[in-house]
């Protein structure tokens, strides 16, 4: 299961960028702005037809995507000899039964109603003290944030040595900052722009880590304002730190492109373009417009989890509609971890999905009736956090999406409060305060005001319906304010995987073979590790530490499902599966993403900054081995292994065993012969997607970059076709 804004139809590959935000409200960001990024979509039609073209070889020898073994096996399997297509046809909606006029009411109906909310809880209760506790929140997330990220920045975009290296990329961000453009976007992408070149011209050993320490420094004395600094001299300088913040973190967004694309960098962004609005408000003299202020995180709150409840049917996913979503989620999510393990052989799935949805849907709604239903929405929203941070890797989502749901309180709900200022002020200062209150309260209004129309936007383009286009109003707004990710829509796990394939990654080596007399060389394939996604069998899935976020390796689980789109729409253009096959390994142009040739070049050169990136290895120390003589990638079909009371083969049967002929069983337990089952996982090698040879030309051995796809001068396993 994935995070996904929008879920256009087409199987398990439906969501293959579906984490990444920023989604646009006319199917493509491009149309709204000239500087919004293409989306995933747009990107995977642009060489979709040059794959088509290179798959309609003729390739009488080429082995079919799937496996050549093919056993039948009752409904409700999910087994490993499936093709790795998934069914891509459209499937219909729940939705669809809706008229367009219904859901525009709908959509209108729930901005008036939560606009009509806020007045009736900005006129009877205060949120000044509940407006400091979200500024401290939002500051405390940008510290883990960029303390995760500082780690592999570096390694991730680094000039010259990252998988994505900034100085490349550089004439771009040049380019966007020159693209005409409204005055606040011209600003901020021209600010984005200095970022990249003071790392880029490198005159001061300045490095994408060092700036993402700075960060960490600014949300922790930002952070430390709350707690020891009272009245206006806080809201300026928390107004400056939420500024510095917004305008590096946002510049790490576009500097780091695809690792900074996923659904919870954006809403920190969202979030904390609403703090830098909102951190003058949060002082006592301020007291309705740190209302409003709480009102549009509100907003996000219902925005967030309104979105993630609806877009579950809106896509038309059926694990969703007939809520067997959650026998598939733990073992398909991207970074599951041992509890993952235990929930997924659990009982009680279906219930659980129930759950999910109703309080993705129905909580949301209770924001409306007053207090009390606030009060149980938080409870809810808290608790379904909760319950994702055990069972799953999501880095710092969790924390953040509970401390926006925090704005559903007010004052006197709270049991902590930060020091308020003496009231000793003079005439003088109490009338400028007076006149302060009134311009901020009119400037959070008329911020509340966008932050509601652009809401209608995106609640109209929630029920994914042709003919329900948003007032043009609504859609310029957005389109002013979509480049700067200060208005995202939301649309988590709307989609689910109900296979798990995992990208491995091999190194030829030679070594010395004892057992012969005299020893010889031979050479041999070591697996390269990654530490945080599936790879030993015996090995634990990891619980990472508080809001970390590995970022390549949550990258390489889309990779496979970026696959399988391409080559759904290769299929649908007309070519053959076993001439899809063929293109797979010679590698049509466009199939991979941009990063995936430099990061196998710079595992080849044993760049430290890379090599970090993928942890500590149980086979081989990639400081001090040599440069292999060749790679080899393959797919490989993941399983949760079945607890000892459980027979092997229940891991094929995700939504339950159902009664076996023992002629089927004899079937299935000889398929097993061909699976490695360790303690935690089982897993069977799907094929060989790629063989790369790094001895074909001196340059290739002098830098270790790959020297393309040469699968006939290596001598491939005959078991990489398992």
């Amino acid at each position: 299961m994935h995070a996904t804004s929008r879920s256009p139809p087409g199987g398990e590959a439906r969501g293959a960028s579906s984490s990444e935000g920023g989604v646009s409200l006319q199917g493509s960001s491009s149309n709204l702005s000239p500087l919004a990024e293409p989306s995933q979509d747009a990107v995977t039609s642009s060489f979709a037809s040059s794959f088509s073209t290179a798959a309609r070889r003729p390739a009488s020898s080429a082995a079919p995507l799937s496996s050549s073994a093919s056993l039948s096996f009752p409904n409700g399997s999910a087994h490993s000899s499936r093709s790795f297509l998934d069914d891509s046809r459209p499937r219909s909606s729940v939705f669809s039964l809706l008229p367009p006029s219904a859901c525009r009411a709908i959509s209108y109906l729930l901005v008036a109603g939560l606009s009509l909310s806020a007045l009736t809880s900005l006129a009877l209760h205060s949120h000044v003290a509940v407006l400091q506790i979200l500024l401290f929140g939002i500051s405390v997330s940008y510290c883990i944030a960029f303390l995760s990220l500082a780690r592999q920045a570096d390694g991730l975009i680094g000039p010259q040595v990252g998988v994505l290296p900034l100085d490349e990329h550089l004439p771009v961000l040049q380019q966007r900052a020159r693209v005409p453009a409204s005055p606040h976007i011209k600003f901020l992408m021209k600010a984005v722009h200095q970022v990249a070149t003071l790392v880029c011209r490198n005159k001061h050993n300045v490095l994408p880590s060092h700036l993402a320490y700075g960060g960490v420094a600014v949300a922790i004395f930002c952070a430390g304002l709350s707690l020891t600094s009272t009245g206006w001299p806080r809201a300026l300088w928390q107004t400056a730190c939420f500024a510095a913040l917004y305008v590096e973190y946002l510049a790490f967004r576009y500097m780091a492109r695809d690792f900074l694309s996923f659904q919870w960098d954006v809403l920190l962004l969202e979030s904390g373009f609403i703090a830098v609005c909102a951190a003058p408000c949060s002082t006592e003299a301020t007291p309705f417009a740190a209302g409003v202020s709480v009102m549009c995180l509100r907003l996000l709150a219902f925005k967030l989890l309104f979105c993630s409840g609806v877009c579950k049917f809106a896509s038309g996913d059926q694990k969703w509609s007939t809520f067997t979503a959650m026998h598939y989620h733990y073992w398909t999510q991207p970074l599951p971890n041992f509890i993952s393990w235990h929930a997924y052989w659990s009982g009680n799935k279906r219930v659980q999905a129930i759950a999910a949805v109703t309080l993705e849907i129905l909580g949301p709604l209770l924001i409306l009736f007053g207090r009390g239903g606030r009060i149980v929405a938080l409870v809810c929203f808290v608790v379904m956090m909760t319950a994702i941070y055990v069972t799953g890797n999501y880095g710092f989502f969790n924390f953040l999406s509970s401390v926006i749901c925090v704005a559903l309180l007010d004052d006197s709900l709270l049991l902590f409060k930060f020091a308020a200022p003496l009231s000793n002020a003079s005439v003088l200062q109490r009338a400028t305060e007076s006149l302060s209150a009134v311009l901020l309260g009119c400037v959070a209004v008329s911020f509340y005001i966008l932050f509601s129309l652009t809401s209608v936007a995106l609640f109209l383009k929630l029920w994914q319906k042709p003919l329900l286009e948003p007032p043009a109003l609504c859609t310029r707004i957005y389109g002013e304010l979509a480049p700067l990710h200060a208005c995202n829509v939301y649309g988590l796990f709307a989609s689910v995987t109900t296979s798990r394939y995992e990208v491995v990654i091999e190194e030829m080596h030679l070594v010395e073979d004892t057992s012969t007399n005299p020893p010889r060389t031979r050479e041999t394939w070591v697996e390269l590790d990654f530490h945080y996604k599936p790879g030993d069998v015996d090995r634990r899935p990891p619980w990472l530490w508080f809001g970390h976020m590995p970022r390549l390796d949550w990258r390489l689980w889309f990779l496979p499902l970026r696959l399988s789109r391409v080559i759904n729409m290769a299929i649908r253009d007309g070519a053959s599966p076993s001439a899809v096959s063929a293109a797979l390994q010679q590698g049509a142009p466009g199939l991979y993403p941009a990063w995936w040739s430099v990061l196998l070049a710079r595992i080849c050169r044993r760049q430290p900054e890379v090599l970090a990136l993928l942890g500590p290895q149980r086979n081989i120390d990639l400081t001090r081995a040599p440069c292999p003589r060749g790679l080899r990638v393959s797919l490989f079909d993941f399983r949760f292994r079945p607890p000892p009371n459980r027979p092997l083969y229940a891991a094929f049967f995700p939504e339950g065993t159902p009664a076996l002929s023992p002629q089927e069983i004899q079937e299935i337990e000889e398929e097993l012969q061909n699976w490695e089952v360790g303690t935690w996982w089982m897993r069977r090698r799907h094929r060989t997607i790629d063989l790369l040879s790094i001895r074909s030309s001196p340059k290739s051995r002098e830098d270790g970059s790959p020297a393309g796809n040469s699968s006939e001068s290596i001598d491939e396993d005959p078991q990489a076709q398992n």
